[in-house]
């Protein structure tokens, strides 16, 4: 039905405006932040800046998304987001070059933080995303 289009657009809107802030997060990442050098004296077992950001946010969609879907819905938006964002992750870090040692660290740090938030989605097919990813 017409209503039901306009639904479903409406809600691609959405989904590909919240992909658009992650990538705008993602974008602030910066070169040193996996190109870390073992001597570096600075270096916590903490996520980068950017992923603390991103998982912040992606939480506070979580939030938006239980409150304003259910049931199918719910399952059906979050699986689609998982999937698209572990796209949007893996394109991201193909661009980055990662030190060994420290720097290969953080990033599964990192990697580790985003597969934890993304649990959240209680989905098995982004589960098994997300651990492609951390291999």
């Amino acid at each position: 039905s017409s209503l039901e289009n306009k639904v479903s657009y409406g809600m691609n809107v959405a989904m590909q405006s919240v992909l658009s802030t992650i990538e705008r997060f993602l974008n602030d990442q910066k070169k040193s932040d996996f190109k870390l050098e073992d001597k570096e004296t600075s270096y916590s077992n903490e996520p980068s800046k950017v992923c603390l950001a991103v998982v912040k946010f992606i939480k506070s969609v979580f939030d938006v998304i239980n409150t304003c879907l259910d049931g199918k819905n719910v399952e059906s938006f979050l699986e689609e987001f998982g999937l698209s964002f572990q796209r949007l992750l893996l394109n991201h870090l193909k661009k980055w070059k990662v030190s060994n040692g420290i720097g290969g660290l953080r990033l599964m740090r990192d990697l580790s933080e985003y597969r934890d938030t993304m649990k959240i989605c209680n989905c098995p097919s982004i589960d098994e995303a997300f651990d492609t990813v951390s291999e």
